[in-house]
């Protein structure tokens, strides 16, 4: 979060922008992937159908970057950057770089916004795994943080509903601090996250697949203490009001 107390170092903002922005393309464009092992430009080019001006000049920066090794006009993804793009481990960035680029495309129409405008954006594609490993890259403090300000509120609360959970951070804080959870949303992001973040493994989390603007009232029948709704009000705040 951003504090007011901070001083920002507007060049050095700029640069680091700069940086995210030319490592997500890259990650987007199948750069790193592609370079599992060593291979010339011209391999490189012919396997991403890219501009070979284009794909020389952010390989290069990638070098000087040292996210990409070059040796004999061959490239190959460093060691370094193998744990952050390639293995989907602790370190994994995958899903949130794409997820940067999207909410900087958002920030790009304030202007517009601010105007009283409202530009269409364009539609992003879900991408169930990539978007799912965005919202779990955020630091598990801000759930805890946020399950005690719910809680200092509510303090004799047994169980909670979780809509539009996805990857589980707010369920696990929950059910950390005792109360049955019950984690809500779509069929593929469910099928996805029960595995992929062992949801599937915690013994007071419920996973309840299903669309929450057509069949809730269908699918649960029970009563919860608390309905958090982090998530929702985030991508769907403006429309809330139409859809109950």
């Amino acid at each position: 979060m951003w504090n007011s107390k901070e001083e920002l170092d507007i060049e050095k903002a700029g640069d680091d922008a700069n940086k995210l922005v030319l490592l997500g393309s890259a990650l987007k464009a199948g750069i790193f992937q592609a370079l599992d092992r060593q291979k010339p430009l011209a391999t490189l080019k012919e396997e991403l159908k890219a501009d070979e001006r284009a794909l020389f000049i952010v390989l290069e920066a990638l070098c000087s970057m040292g996210y990409v090794d070059k040796s004999h006009d061959r490239y190959i993804i460093a060691d370094k950057a193998r744990p952050l793009f390639l293995l989907r481990g602790e370190e994994y960035v995958g899903g949130y770089l794409p997820h940067f680029m999207n909410i900087l495309k958002s920030w790009l129409l304030l202007p517009d916004i601010i105007r009283g405008e409202m530009p269409e954006r364009e539609p992003v594609p879900r991408d169930i795994p990539v978007f799912m490993h965005a919202m779990a890259s955020r630091p598990d403090r801000i759930a805890v943080e946020a399950v005690s300000q719910i809680l200092t509120r509510k303090k004799d609360a047994k169980s909670v509903l979780d809509l539009g959970g996805g990857p589980g951070k707010y369920s696990r804080a929950f059910v950390e601090r005792g109360l049955k959870a019950v984690l809500f949303d779509t069929e593929e992001v469910i099928n996805y996250v029960s595995t992929a973040f062992n949801l599937n493994q915690i013994e007071d989390l419920t996973l309840v697949k299903g669309d929450f603007t057509k069949d809730i009232e269908n699918i649960l029948n029970e009563k919860f203490d608390i309905v958090f709704m982090g998530n929702i009000c985030h991508f769907h705040g403006k429309y809330l009001p139409y859809l109950f």
